[in-house]
């Protein structure tokens, strides 16, 4: 994979709240009469995180210095790094694709909620970047199959490419870890000394990248 492959350091002394933003871009233009035309310039949605540490130590924890160091390696914004979020990293019997005899690519997603609408609208589907660090699985039509690469396709989105075609109305699933590929939304942090030894951060911004 891409990028540089380092992993956003998990600290203790993390604060609520914690704020995750989807972020579209969208130009509006309106006529005189009222009326709009609007064209969307992302297929998939970024998304914005926000994190508050109430503490963190820079005695024997050097919570502060790995935080500190970290950014600073990123160079601020300009390095990218994938993010771990802790309540959204999790992936079990996720419906990615269904299998027509003839593709071989698709792209890995996650379920994001039901249908919409009505309730007759389809599900959303999230394109996902699968930690290949951890343990996965890929299972088609119930089975667990082997005959796949994994890859970084536009986007940075997944990839998954089976040797063979999955047949035709074959339900693609998979089990496993994701990650958001993110980098720093601003090239300064203020930290904060309120006690011996003892730092905050009020504001730590990212955003997710393609």
């Amino acid at each position: 994979m891409s990028g540089s492959g380092l992993f956003f350091p998990a600290l203790s002394g993390q604060g609520w709240s914690t704020t995750k933003t989807p972020v579209w871009n969208t130009k509006v233009q309106t006529a005189v009469s009222g009326r709009e035309l609007r064209a969307s310039y992302y297929q998939n949605c970024r998304y914005k995180f926000t994190l508050m540490y109430e503490v963190l130590n820079a005695g024997v924890k050097q919570d502060l210095q790995n935080l500190m160091g970290f950014f600073n390696n990123m160079q601020g914004s300009f390095q990218d790094f994938f993010y771990i979020d802790p309540s959204d990293n999790l992936a079990t019997n996720a419906n990615f694709g269904t299998g027509d005899g003839a593709t071989t690519a698709f792209i890995l997603t996650r379920p994001l909620g039901g249908s919409f609408g009505n309730g007759s609208g389809p599900a959303a589907f999230d394109p996902v970047l699968l930690n290949t660090n951890q343990n996965f699985t890929i299972q088609v039509g119930g089975s667990t199959v082997t005959n796949y690469t994994v890859s970084l396709g536009v986007g940075n989105l997944t990839t998954i490419t089976f040797s063979t075609p999955p047949m035709l109305g074959a339900a693609l699933t998979w089990s496993g870890q994701y990650m958001f590929r993110c980098r720093f939304q601003s090239d300064s942090v203020e930290f904060e000394n309120f006690m011996y030894q003892l730092w905050s951060l009020n504001k730590l911004e990212m955003i997710t990248v393609k």
